[in-house]
């Protein structure tokens, strides 16, 4: 400033650092003077500040070996350091999940000291620091990494429904896991066994896979047992998991077999125990709605009764009205599409009970009296004209 009648008056100093100054002033080669000390306050708070940035790495579940701290600032970087009020609250900004600990603190003399903050998501973070209207800030990035092997899970399901013999159209993937759930990214060589829980029979195919880059992917596992199954997956020292049901159906169809043969009866007479015949693909599950059908192929008569019968749940098609009009031996075959069971066991058809009596030899058409015509012989009929073996020996009175 220009002295003016010996006075030069400054009007507008100021200072942006809060510290205490003196001011010198001088010109040319006059002495200088200094002025006393000027104490100079910080602004009112207009942001926050990191005084300490979080670390660069950590790991899930485990607190931040280096725990942040922020400055509550005036507009020139000043520390508010009177400031004991000022909650500061810190959330996680890029990556995923919630940031863990106490995540709101009080300043004490303009300064925040976080203690506990930790992150369970395995990913890269940065943490935002927020405090009402003042401008906030956010660290740098913070690579949280996996916490120890601690579970399977399961990323892929099996397919919820397949054929026996047949690989599943959809085979499992497993993951190994923190006790966060993260992936295990670096395990590489954990060998992982798959087996069957519920149902029955035995798991088909590899069933142990190495796990790379902390996944397992099995190949070609199958089972051959029709059934409703659910897999098991396990590896030492981790908590296993369990699949969703698969549910198996038969192959197809592959052969067909008598279970009740037929057994021997009257002409005419159901033929009792009823006769059944089972359906079954290659690997002896079940078939069920197989149109199987039976017919004489030894012997002679007609096979009477419902021929064709679909197979229930068990497999089998029951025949529980078949009848034969004709005395003798006989065999049946059942057939289901281009299946074949091949003859039954033997078994006999005897006549039924005598219901009339039919002339097997006609008298002579002429005779001369008194002499004995040539002999008749009165056969005693069953059901369908069998002749009844049994009722020879009784007397049948000849009548003129």
């Amino acid at each position: 400033m220009t002295a003016a009648s010996g006075l030069a008056t400054f009007s507008n100093l100021s200072y942006n650092k809060a510290e205490t100054i003196t001011i010198d002033f001088g010109s040319g080669s006059l002495s200088g003077t200094t002025s006393g000390n000027v104490s100079v306050s910080p602004a009112s708070a207009a942001r926050l500040a990191i005084l300490t940035q979080p670390p660069a790495t950590a790991v899930a579940g485990v607190a931040f070996s280096q725990q942040a701290q922020i400055r509550i600032e005036d507009q020139f970087g000043n520390l508010r350091v009177s400031d004991n009020s000022t909650i500061v609250t810190a959330t996680r900004a890029a990556g995923s999940g919630t940031l863990q600990g106490n995540t709101s603190l009080n300043a004490a003399a303009g300064i925040v000291t976080f203690t506990n903050l930790a992150h369970t998501v395995a990913t890269n973070i940065t943490i935002a620091f927020t405090s009402g209207s003042l401008t906030s800030a956010t660290s740098g990035t913070v690579a949280v990494s996996p916490a120890g092997a601690h579970h399977l899970a399961i990323q892929t399901q099996p397919s919820p429904t397949a054929t026996a013999g047949v690989t599943f159209t959809q085979q499992p993937v497993i993951r190994v896991e923190d006790q966060f759930s993260n992936l295990r990214n670096g395990d590489n060589g954990t060998v992982i066994t798959a087996s069957r829980n519920a149902g029955s029979g035995a798991l088909q195919g590899a069933t142990s896979a190495a796990i790379t880059s902390g996944v397992a992917s099995f190949t070609n596992l199958s089972h051959n047992v029709a059934t409703t199954l659910t897999i098991d997956f396990a590896a030492s020292g981790l908590l296993g998991t369990t699949s969703s049901n698969v549910v198996v159906g038969p192959a197809v169809i592959a052969s067909l077999a008598f279970v009740q043969q037929p057994g021997d009866s009257l002409a005419g007479a159901v033929i009792s125990p009823a006769i059944t015949v089972r359906a079954q693909d290659g690997f002896g599950n079940n078939l069920s709605g197989v149109s199987v059908s039976v017919a004489l192929t030894t012997g002679t008569g007609s096979l009477n009764g419902t021929l064709t019968r679909p197979t229930d749940i068990n497999g089998l098609a029951t025949f529980d009205d078949l009848s034969l009009n004709v005395a003798g031996t006989k065999k049946l075959t059942a057939t289901g599409g281009a299946l074949s069971t091949g003859e039954s066991a033997a078994f006999n058809i005897s006549p039924g009970l005598a219901t009339r009596l039919t002339l097997q030899t006609q008298p002579s058409s002429s005779a001369v009296a008194g002499v004995a015509a040539n002999l008749i012989v009165i056969g005693k009929a069953g059901r369908s004209s069998n002749v009844e073996n049994a009722g020879l020996g009784r007397s049948l009175p000849c009548l003129s």
